[in-house]
């Protein structure tokens, strides 16, 4: 409902409305520009915190529209002292832009399997969108537990999408274009012979070259993958879930847990050690 009054004031009242963010500044231009040529992002540098000014407008944007087209308020998550305090939200993005010359950010879409985790990587001029969920635990192999996953994505276009596989202790992770699996999913298990796999991480990634620093195309990328990610995975995806335990064998009746009873049982077990 609050959607729809917002939509409508905004139809009858175009006027009173705020311009929606449509480009970056030219600093984000330039900053891509430099990256690629091998500079870094200084988080003292005005130019760095245009980019991250611009770039959560962007998401400001993003979350409009996605909120938009499912009708539902989408939001970004963070932590409590970015929520409450922009100059803290601020000074967190540039650390990570002046760190590891990217812009991560996280959607939370209602009732979706897990968040969606946003990457604007400078360094490799991409686009990355991606939610990891738990494999399931009541199947053994890795063939099973990704089977559960391929089958809620067997209908979606696989084009720019990819499944990485998490496994147990150090081993290091492993990556598949999802049409790959698709096609074979034995490819999966093949690298990891008697370990099962314990998360996995389905992630669209745009890889945009030049376009990546153009201002308004950056922002027609945003939201189109954004969009794209929610129809292709988000809105297929069901997080896996533990079944409620069931009753044993032969304690259906109270009175075979009284405290007698179990008594008895013990009893009955250490004499069957004993020999």
């Amino acid at each position: 409902m609050i959607l729809l009054a917002e939509l409508q004031r905004f139809l009858l009242h175009p006027s009173s409305g705020v311009k929606e963010f449509h480009q970056m500044p030219p600093a984000w231009s330039d900053l891509s520009a430099s990256i690629a040529a091998g500079g870094t992002a200084n988080a003292k540098n005005p130019l760095s915190q245009d980019v991250v000014g611009s770039w959560h407008q962007a998401l400001d944007r993003l979350t409009s529209v996605l909120s938009r087209q499912i009708g539902n308020h989408v939001k970004l998550v963070m932590n409590k002292a970015d929520a409450i305090d922009p100059a803290q939200r601020q000074k967190t993005a540039l650390a990570e832009l002046a760190s590891f010359s990217c812009l991560r950010s996280e959607l939370l879409v209602p009732d979706a399997a897990a968040p969606v985790q946003i990457c604007a990587d400078f360094g490799k001029r991409a686009l990355s969108f991606q939610m990891r969920l738990k494999a399931p635990a009541d199947r053994k192999s890795t063939k099973a537990r990704l089977s559960w996953l391929l089958r809620q994505l067997a209908d979606t276009e696989p084009a720019d999408l990819h499944v990485r596989l998490l496994w147990p202790g150090r081993s290091p992770s492993t990556q598949y274009p999802l049409q790959s699996l698709l096609a074979d999913p034995e490819i999966a298990a093949a690298d990891r012979p008697g370990m099962a796999v314990h998360s996995f991480e389905i992630l669209l990634v745009r890889d945009l070259g030049a376009k990546f620093g153009q201002r308004k195309i950056i922002i027609s990328e945003l939201l189109g993958s954004a969009s794209s990610f929610h129809d292709r995975v988000g809105a297929r995806l069901a997080a896996w879930r533990a079944r409620p335990p069931k009753i044993s064998e032969g304690k259906l009746e109270p009175v075979s847990v009284s405290t007698e009873a179990m008594r008895d049982q013990v009893e009955r077990e250490a004499l069957d050690r004993a020999g």
